[in-house]
């Protein structure tokens, strides 16, 4: 006898069969999101690696610098230098720290335009101590000393020791000795939340080859970015790794190559 099946059996069928449609397209969704994701992490593995292998056999494009008191520059935004940190709120977690748990401690910012390198230091200090006579004594209030390296290879030394917040003059140091005031550089010293801040705006001719900078306290002590025998490395992005990155064609990409610090040196 022919077993006949009823409307509500062939309804269940057809919406089963409705029910496996989606939950198949899906499944094929998935597995072609895989895919395309494991091709993509293939893509982006392969010009990591020659990207990687290309730096490493041309000596010009060497990432890695001595880290002893090499200071990295940041691309230029716009600043105005009154002495404040209004400017670097982008690039506060990136400044550069030195110090202990015993004298000074202070933080490094710097950016570059064609023209100039803009500098932040933020100084941790309990209140300031400033000059309280007509001359200028090394060592005997708080003050900052750049150690500048010029495009010529040139060293100069300065020292800024202000009486009060406010415009700053960098006096050329003579043996340790505070001279004539240099106005081509240019900076404002401002007392903030937990110390103070030195706001320079420097020709970017005179740091061409580097950078040091010494923090003192007026107690006698003092701490520098290195041993201030000679001016730290200035590090900034590399135009050649840029104008490499520029030619990889991997579309809705972004490329960075960093150096061992975690420095970045090309985007793209």
């Amino acid at each position: 006898m022919k077993k006949r099946f009823g409307i509500r059996f062939k309804l269940l069928l057809v919406s089963l069969s409705l029910i496996a449609i989606p939950v198949t397209g899906y499944q094929f969704i998935r597995e072609m999101e895989t895919f395309l994701r494991d091709a993509q992490d293939h893509n982006l593995t392969t010009t990591a690696q020659a990207l990687a292998l290309l730096v490493r056999g041309n000596p010009a494009l060497n990432t890695d610098v001595p880290l002893e008191g090499a200071l990295y520059v940041h691309p230029y935004q716009p600043v105005i230098v009154d002495g404040y940190a209004d400017d670097w709120q982008d690039l506060l977690p990136l400044a550069q720290r030195f110090g202990g748990p015993d004298g000074p401690r202070f933080q490094v910012l710097l950016r570059a335009s064609p023209a100039y390198v803009y500098l932040l230091v933020h100084v941790r200090a309990d209140r300031p101590r400033y000059i309280d006579s007509a001359s200028i004594r090394y060592g005997r209030s708080d003050q900052v000393e750049l150690f500048l390296v010029d495009e010529n290879k040139l060293p100069r030394g300065y020292l800024i020791a202000p009486r009060a917040p406010g415009a700053v003059i960098a006096h050329r140091l003579d043996d340790d000795l505070p001279g004539p005031g240099d106005y081509r550089l240019q900076g404002e010293w401002q007392e903030v939340a937990g110390g103070y801040n030195l706001e320079m705006r420097i020709p970017r001719k005179l740091i061409a080859s580097g950078l040091s900078i010494r923090v003192m306290d007026g107690k006698g002590r003092s701490l520098a970015t290195d041993g201030m025998t000679e001016a730290g490395q200035l590090v900034t992005p590399s135009i050649a790794l840029n104008d490499i990155i520029a030619n990889v064609d991997l579309p809705q990409s972004r490329i960075r190559i960093t150096n061992s610090q975690g420095w970045v040196l090309a985007r793209g």
